[in-house]
């Protein structure tokens, strides 16, 4: 069987884009899978990286461009398709899934109109634009929460959660909860991070909290992913508090540090959050204001809702309110407990074999 999957941009899709293609070849050895993706993302040196072969298309999103980058956006759009139709022409797949980002629009487009079996994928709380537009022409649209159902032909939904690369899965099968007692002087174990992009706010809110992180009453230890501009600053920050830290552009083994974290601070995207909730980790999310159509906060308020987490506004962030957060979570031990296996019971570890289950008997019925 033939698979193409669409994803680009951001790790937030093309991680779980990864995840689903290594269950496909789980599912079925002699598959075969090619990525479309662009040229400019995330995607052109991870997926190659990983073993998988990887088209390009020249796809862009309207949204934050000038005037005349959105008509030459228009303009190019026909090529793009004339693209895609070509790709999928010659590649002649059986199944078509989109995962995400721009490319995912014209691809999942084009294989609805060459009759080919398609399905999307909607990663967050509050599904995309082109998403909801896909939805009504796809065979399939599978989802990471259950409260973005009311958006899609309930007929089309299957609600499997966001798909987690394979290694992941099978760390946090053997990842002990979080246990933690700021009474024994124990080092809690914090880890920062803002996805595959960095999130500079993070960063400068974290910078500015350094001294007070280190007054705290019980010992600290840092694991932050930092955007590239703020890498030095912040290891300068740490050495000079005498906080022990490891301050990096890029965490390669993300399982070792989710293992490793008492508690997290990141963002609210959906592969994130799926992540946290597959180790059980309890977090405090900052939610990206400017995320489309605020899918972010939507994100982080069902974790808050949960008890797994709790949401810190961009508007709010500040060393003071960092410090003072982490103080009182440090403080309850318990809490930090209660939070690990509340973020543990969203878990779905299963996500990518159901949407493979759900993809091959979509095709065994048209066969």
């Amino acid at each position: 069987m033939r698979w193409l999957i669409a994803a680009g941009g951001t790790g937030g899709h093309v991680f779980p884009a990864l995840s689903l293609a290594q269950a496909v070849q789980e599912a079925d050895s002699r598959a075969r899978v090619l990525f479309v993706g662009t040229p400019r993302g995330l995607e052109a040196r991870v997926i190659p990286a990983r073993g998988f072969s990887l088209k390009t298309v020249p796809a862009r999103g309207l949204m934050g461009l000038s005037l005349l980058a959105r008509l030459r956006t228009i303009v190019g759009l026909p090529w793009v398709l004339a693209r895609c139709a070509g790709i999928l022409a010659s590649f002649r797949p059986h199944m078509v899934v989109g995962m995400g980002g721009y490319v995912a629009g014209p691809v999942v487009l084009m294989a609805f109109l060459m009759g080919i079996p398609t399905a999307v994928a909607e990663q967050n709380a509050f599904a995309g634009r082109t998403n909801r537009a896909l939805g009504r022409i796809v065979g399939r649209v599978f989802l990471a929460f259950q409260d973005a159902e009311a958006q899609f032909p309930r007929s089309k939904v299957r609600v499997t959660g966001n798909p987690v690369r394979k290694e992941l899965v099978e760390a946090a099968g053997k990842c002990a909860p979080v246990q933690w007692d700021a009474s024994n002087k124990e080092e809690l174990h914090l880890l920062v991070f803002g996805g595959s992009q960095g999130a500079r706010a993070i960063d400068l809110a974290l910078e500015e909290a350094i001294p007070l992180l280190a007054r705290l009453p019980f010992p600290l230890r840092v694991l932050h992913q930092a955007g590239q501009a703020q890498v030095e600053r912040l290891r300068r920050a740490y050495q000079e508090s005498g906080i022990p830290h490891q301050v990096v552009e890029f965490i390669e083994r993300m399982e070792e540090a989710y293992n490793w974290a008492h508690l997290v601070i990141c963002r609210a995207g959906a592969t994130s959050l799926a992540e946290i909730s597959l180790f059980g980790r309890p977090s405090v999310l900052v939610p990206f204001p400017h995320a489309v159509d605020d899918h972010q906060r939507r994100n982080a308020r069902l974790l808050e809702t949960a008890g797994a987490s709790m949401v810190l506004e961009q508007n709010e962030l500040s060393g003071d309110s960092i410090a003072a957060l982490v103080q009182r979570l440090g403080m309850e031990p318990q809490r930090l407990k209660l939070m690990g296996q509340a973020a543990r019971s969203l878990a779905r570890p299963g996500a990518a074999q159901a949407m493979v289950q759900e993809c091959m008997a979509m095709v065994g019925r048209r066969m």
